[in-house]
């Protein structure tokens, strides 16, 4: 363990650990040094449900990923965890609606972004990016409202939107019922989660740890490890969660991640940057390795290059009539950002 993974300023801002969880990594008792912090969280809970009250009288059904009732069912406390947005799953269908409820809620689209009024533009949007990000420049709070688990994973998405039905419940959290992922399958989407980024974060890592000591239903985890074709990953997390934990997941593993899924994540926790250097092109090709092993099936490699026909950003910037224009257009934008303009 590097001398970073001892600093509490490193920790807090690199890995977005609270002071909370810092306390048991550390072995230290200095929270309580930090009440601002804890003040904070307790705001950002009470924003969530606020816009979480204000989806149920919309009738618009959602699915509460991590967040607040994670932190609740690992720590008992659900501001224990610190979270940039909240993040909730919404049916393509009910889109539209969560839109312009998160809007009348004084939500605007982070980073400029615009939601298309024509049909055939929001259809490319869902197929280029998988969620939109909302905040709120009074509250400065952030919501994520996503239309699939995850991008790009081992399995075709109506798959894991079947499997991910059949491994929903609900919690009661301050006089109301969430829908959430059931704990075995709210573990395996952690470990895809903290894969699919790198480790870059040891918050997801310690999150995981955590999970272990919860009562699961191991044969049902086994299960849905199969299904979705996570085995590497597994492996992967296992290493890590004994090398800094001394500690593994509670299910048998055949199958071990490769030197290079090994080496990112190392080299990934310990930085002392969170995001890659997207200017290099070393970099670059170092991280498409690693995410080209993270799965080994077929469908996964042939989701592997998003926006080879259609870029969400020429969907944003040009307003063409129909679908087959943008994916004309790719080429012509692609020369045009790489060679023309160096």
């Amino acid at each position: 363990m590097t001398d970073l993974l001892h600093n509490r300023d490193y920790l807090h801002k690199r890995h977005r650990l609270s002071h909370a969880q810092i306390d048991r990594w550390l072995g230290e008792k200095r929270s309580n040094e930090f009440v601002q912090e804890k003040m904070k969280r307790m705001e950002h809970v009470r924003q969530f449900l606020l816009i979480t009250d204000k989806l149920r009288q919309q009738n618009i059904p959602f699915v509460c990923i991590k967040g607040p009732l994670l932190s609740l069912r690992l720590y008992g406390d659900p501001t224990i965890r610190l979270s940039h947005d909240v993040d909730l799953l919404i049916d393509k269908k009910h889109l539209d609606a969560a839109v312009k409820t998160m809007q009348a809620e004084g939500f605007d689209f982070a980073h400029d972004f615009i939601w298309p009024k024509e049909r055939h533009r929001q259809e490319l949007f869902l197929q280029s990016i998988h969620h939109l990000e909302f905040f709120n420049r009074k509250t400065l709070f952030c919501v994520e409202i996503h239309w699939v688990l995850s991008s790009q994973l081992a399995i075709p998405m109506q798959k894991v939107r079947k499997i991910m039905n059949e491994n929903i419940t609900t919690i009661p959290f301050s006089g109301r019922d969430f829908t959430v992922l059931n704990k075995e399958f709210e573990l395996l989407y952690l470990l895809i989660h903290g894969a699919r980024h790198g480790w870059k974060r040891l918050k997801w890592l310690i999150d995981i740890n955590e999970y272990t000591k919860q009562k699961l239903d191991i044969e049902l985890l086994e299960r849905l490890i199969r299904l979705m074709k996570a085995g590497r990953i597994v492996g992967q997390t296992n290493y890590l969660l004994e090398k800094y934990f001394n500690n593994h997941l509670p299910v048998p593993c055949k199958k071990h991640a490769n030197r290079i899924m090994i080496k990112y994540a190392d080299k990934s926790i310990n930085s002392e940057q969170e995001f890659i250097d997207y200017t290099s092109n070393v970099e670059i090709i170092k991280d498409k390795a690693y995410q080209w092993f993270i799965f080994s099936t077929l469908s996964y490699k042939c989701t592997f290059f998003p926006g080879i026909f259609v870029r969400s950003v020429d969907v944003r910037s040009k307003n063409f009539s129909n679908k087959i224009s943008y994916v004309l257009y790719r080429p012509y934008s692609f020369l045009k950002r790489r060679i023309l303009n160096g």
